[in-house]
């Protein structure tokens, strides 16, 4: 049974926060502000270490706990502590404070990577959404007037160069450029002519009014072309502007239906613009295998910076920021 020592545990480690505990791991696990730090399993306190602190429970004599998935053994970064380790609580509740702060910045890490993982996956779905990308320009082409305007070289590829407008229901102008030879876009770009939503129902108000998408692609080994480079701009107007008008019923006079009338008038207005770009340095082939054998790992802490810094990228391929990021600043 591990509630003796959860309850225990939970006494001791309850001065360091907020302290809650649900099942995890096939034991109990221990949280501090909705972060797990500690785990209660076979009638033993574990609390997480990180690659800097694993050496010293290893040199401690602390056994990590294992557990079993899919029939397959599973290392965790929980460290037992001895029976003689209770003995001295204060020594127990020194380590704890350092797998609590372990354990915060290795659920920053993490939330960080799911959330570059999410934005990545966003745009990469949006290359492949015929909706987001609004491609049925080419499906609907009777829809738009196409003319070809320039007849060029993408490097050592033939290039056409086809402008197209909106007729009857299109919505959309821009550019064509595709490979004369494979008969294949290798670049779009296009922005719209008309607001694509617009809602206005008593006052309350909804437009999006911008979208600009420049796609493009390049050829790589097999012959066949990769995504290269993606850019989506959006833009959106959103809030409300109507008049109220409150009254106070009249209660005392008789003949009178009114004692008090109050008129407001409500304007609000949100302006929202949101851009998206993704630049493919290199496309290399992946195997199932390979794909299977990669191991995630958390290891980038975000910092929130006050005002631009030109260095803090030194050493990194990143694209040239806009002068809006150059002169950011946080006022305080």
């Amino acid at each position: 049974m591990d509630k003796p020592v959860l309850k225990e545990s939970l006494r001791l480690l309850s001065s360091l926060g907020k302290i809650t505990s649900r099942s995890m791991f096939g034991g109990f696990g221990i949280f501090i502000d909705n972060t797990m730090f500690a785990l209660v399993v076979q009638d033993k306190l574990h609390l997480r270490a990180s690659d800097d602190t694993i050496n010293l429970f290893k040199e401690q004599g602390f056994e990590p706990y294992v557990y079993k998935k899919r029939g397959f053994p599973v290392v965790t970064k929980y460290f037992a502590i001895s029976a003689e380790c209770w003995e001295e609580p204060d020594s127990i509740l020194l380590q704890a404070v350092i797998a609590l702060d372990v354990a915060k910045k290795d659920k920053e890490k993490q939330d960080f990577l799911n959330w570059q993982k999410s934005s990545i996956t966003s745009i990469l779905n949006s290359i492949f959404d015929e909706d987001k990308l609004n491609l049925n320009i080419l499906k609907k082409s009777s829809q738009y007037h196409f003319e070809q305007v320039d007849f060029t070289f993408y490097g050592e590829t033939p290039v056409y160069v086809l402008r197209f407008s909106p007729i009857s229901r299109g919505k959309f102008t821009g550019k064509l450029y595709v490979d004369a030879d494979q008969m294949t876009m290798i670049r779009m770009e296009y922005k719209n002519t008309r607001p694509l939503r617009d809602f206005d129902l008593f006052g309350l108000f909804f437009k999006y009014h911008q979208k600009e998408v420049v796609i493009q692609f390049t050829k790589i080994n097999s012959g066949k072309y990769s995504p290269q480079y993606l850019e989506i701009s959006n833009g959106y107007k959103m809030g409300a502007d109507r008049s109220f008008t409150l009254l106070e019923k009249n209660k005392h006079v008789r003949g009178r239906k009114k004692q008090n009338e109050l008129k407001m008038a409500l304007n609000l207005q949100q302006d929202q613009f949101e851009k998206f770009q993704m630049v493919i340095f290199e496309t290399l082939p992946l195997t199932q295998q390979a794909y299977d054998a990669v191991d995630e790992k958390a290891l980038v802490v975000p910092v929130n910076l006050t005002q631009y810094d030109p260095t803090f990228w030194k050493g990194h391929t990143i694209i040239e920021p806009n002068q809006a990021i150059k002169n950011f600043k946080v006022s305080e």
